[in-house]
């Protein structure tokens, strides 16, 4: 017992570290390579790939291919506003919530019986007030006037807040829809208790994934806009630092933004082979039924070609590909959940190009990326960042490593007493006996 509450601990311990160490370790000492910045025409303070608005269309195309590299810096001037981020991404922040993940999926792989799983609680409200602040950026560029001077400057600068929030949006939704189909399967004989663990992660779904929709056809649909007509003032989601590795190619963030902006359309797919399976156990087919998994195959048609053209032909030719969503209603539903698995195939591949490429090629170089931690000015060393570590570490072992061990106490005390109360009962009969 003791043995593997020290292996989790340890194998925790070891994933933060890892996941922590090619992210910002240098950020806020603006310790970034002068080949970090390649200048452009997108704006004054920006460097990077982005090929400006005045350029042709055939060029917008062969410029994707280049690699991207955003000045994830908090020195000034500071581009992309990696200074205003707030202490919530930070190094310490981020831990305790990554450890809060950890121990909502220890409580799934132990099928505890507890009515509040507190980790799980947190770990919810974590990735919701993300996706509170995604909202917040969202409606701030909406706010912007393309006609002010100094747009494409303020742009650049909510980009830092915009793509730490991101970060912590896409992984933590990404966790929530890992969770619903292994509640599921854990869960099978204890039904009341599955029905409201699941129902508790979807609710904690959905603003996050409200978020990441409203990126996709938010500010997103501003860049569309900007390559289809070559006019509209640039919008800059390119420099946003979310999903993003040092040196990786343009048209892969982008394929990556739109990943994360189409999330919702993974989670249906879990909850619709529930609902499938809920139907076939009860024998019981609706109307309703039959209409959601239609709407479900047409979204996920959709999101399948609008990931094909937005990443190898570039945003503004997802439009004349989307009137074949129609298609989907002759062909049917048998290859919806063959989408979602590419699209998990798709992440999968990425996070291990990263991990790679972070770990065994580009050494300290890789501290500049910001793929699975989100990048802030904080260090592990301020104050508030140490508190937050050490809060999550708190709760963690508050909730997840007191009570087994309590319990094994408890059982091994249990024990004790009842072997020296058969034992007093013994020698009251060999006394009786003589």
């Amino acid at each position: 017992m003791h043995l593997k509450l020290a292996v989790v601990v340890a194998t925790q311990i070891c994933v933060v570290w890892c996941l922590s160490v090619p992210t910002n370790l240098r950020i806020a000492r603006g310790d970034v390579t002068p080949e970090s910045a390649i200048n452009t025409s997108t704006s004054p303070g920006l460097k990077h790939t982005q090929p400006s608005s005045s350029l042709s269309s055939s060029s917008s195309s062969h410029s994707i291919w280049k690699p991207l590299y955003l000045p994830v810096t908090s020195s000034q001037p500071d581009p992309l506003g990696i200074a205003q981020v707030s202490g919530f991404y930070g190094p310490g922040a981020w831990a305790a919530w990554f450890i809060t993940g950890v121990a909502s999926w220890l409580r799934i792989f132990r099928r505890t019986k507890d009515k509040v799983d507190v980790n799980t609680v947190l770990f919810l409200l974590g990735t919701n007030w993300a996706a509170v602040d995604m909202l917040k950026s969202i409606h701030m560029l909406g706010n912007l006037q393309p006609n002010e001077p100094e747009y494409l400057v303020n742009v650049e600068k909510s980009m830092g807040t915009y793509g730490a929030s991101f970060n912590v949006a896409f992984w933590g939704s990404i966790h929530i829809i890992l969770q619903v189909p292994a509640t599921w399967i854990l869960f099978e004989d204890m039904k009341s208790r599955r029905r409201r663990r699941i129902f508790i992660l979807v609710v904690g779904a959905l603003l996050p994934l409200i978020a990441l929709t409203a990126n996709g056809f938010g500010p997103s649909l501003y860049q569309i806009i900007d390559y289809f007509y070559l006019s509209y003032p640039q919008v800059g989601l390119d420099s946003m630092p979310a999903l993003y590795s040092k040196g990786m190619a343009l048209k892969t963030h982008r394929f990556m933004m739109l990943l994360g902006s189409h999330l919702v359309l993974l989670f249906i797919v879990p909850l619709s082979l529930l609902t499938l399976w809920e139907a076939a156990m009860i024998g019981e087919w609706t109307w309703g039924l039959k209409i959601c998994l239609r709407a479900i195959g047409l979204l996920n048609l959709a999101f399948f070609i609008l990931m094909l053209a937005a990443s190898w032909l570039g945003f503004w030719a997802c439009y004349p590909f989307a009137c074949l969503v129609m298609i989907q209603a002759i062909v049917g539903l048998r290859f919806t959940y063959g989408i979602a698995a590419f699209w998990a195939f798709s992440v999968i591949i990425y996070c291990l190009i990263y991990v790679r490429e972070a770990y065994f090629h580009s050494g300290s170089l890789a501290s500049e990326s910001c793929f699975f931690m989100p990048c802030a000015s904080q260090t592990l060393s301020d104050e508030d960042q140490l508190f937050g570590l050490f809060a999550g570490l708190t709760t963690f072992a508050g909730f997840e490593i007191l009570p087994p061990l309590w319990a094994h106490y408890k059982v091994r005390h249990q024990f004790v007493e009842e072997w020296e109360e058969k034992a007093r009962r013994f020698r009251l009969r060999l006394t009786h006996r003589d």
